[in-house]
């Protein structure tokens, strides 16, 4: 009846509490998001991940990552990690469809996983460590990969001018870096873009502004197939063109230089 409900209600909201509670098999403190914006503590369950800041908490299932992007950020100083979650988090009007989390690129992490020995050979012991002593964000990235199956994307062949995986660049008024990855774009860090190259139809190179002192820099647009627009990436350095060209190539894309043409 009523009362047996009641309170079997209740016992379902104390056992997923205490999922939330006890369980965390690997738990992070005060990792920085650029994306929310602030620090989260991250708790991460079998199926779950939880992430509780001053003011909001959010909580994702791990099939929800569709994908996980770990990157060096071109200042030498930071490393960033991006998930991109499907259905996105949402906190009010706003719907996150990626997290970004900034690291130290060389702070180092000490855990050991909080999985009975039982369960961590039967069921982990090909996926995770049983404890880990490296840096932060690769912990972290070795942890959900081998909690979501999901590989996790790094920067492959391409290299600037600079050595760096990625160009400085703006999307609309925003400044941000354009890293060409071995299949795809990706923009960070606001908004990020991720535009895989199976969706490229070709890619043109056009001069900003059409004055000769103007040419230092050069605007890359990325149009879409069956006609869903394009993606222009602007004021990208003149030195940076010839390079970032042989490698979409290489790539099997259509690049079409206007200034040749």
């Amino acid at each position: 009846g009523h009362m047996a409900e009641a309170f079997y209600e209740e016992l379902k909201e104390k056992a997923d509490i205490g999922e939330v509670a006890g369980d965390a098999i690997v738990s992070f403190q005060d990792v920085f998001f650029t994306t929310p914006r602030g620090r989260y503590d991250i708790d991460i369950y079998k199926n779950s991940i939880r992430l509780r800041g001053k003011t909001y908490e959010y909580k994702l299932q791990h099939r929800q990552i569709q994908r996980i992007v770990s990157l060096p950020k071109a200042d030498d100083i930071h490393h960033m990690m991006v998930m991109a979650i499907e259905p996105p988090l949402r906190q009010g009007q706003t719907t996150y469809p990626f997290l970004v989390l900034q690291f130290q690129k060389d702070e180092e992490t000490e855990v050991q996983l909080n999985l009975e020995d039982e369960d961590y050979e039967e069921n982990y012991k090909d996926k995770l460590k049983k404890q880990y002593d490296a840096k932060t964000h690769i912990v972290l990235s070795h942890v959900l990969k081998g909690l979501t199956d999901r590989r996790v994307i790094v920067p492959g062949e391409y290299k600037s001018k600079y050595d760096q995986c990625a160009v400085s660049c703006s999307f609309k008024a925003n400044e941000g870096y354009l890293y060409p990855l071995d299949n795809a774009f990706f923009f960070l860090t606001k908004p990020t873009l991720y535009i895989p190259f199976s969706d490229v139809s070709m890619v043109n190179i056009s001069r900003a502004g059409q004055t000769s002192t103007s040419s230092r820099t050069f605007d890359l647009e990325v149009v879409l197939r069956s006609n869903r627009g394009s993606t222009t990436f602007a004021n990208i350095s003149k030195e940076e063109q010839q390079l970032l060209e042989q490698f979409l190539k290489s790539k099997n894309l259509r690049v079409k230089n206007e200034d040749r043409e």
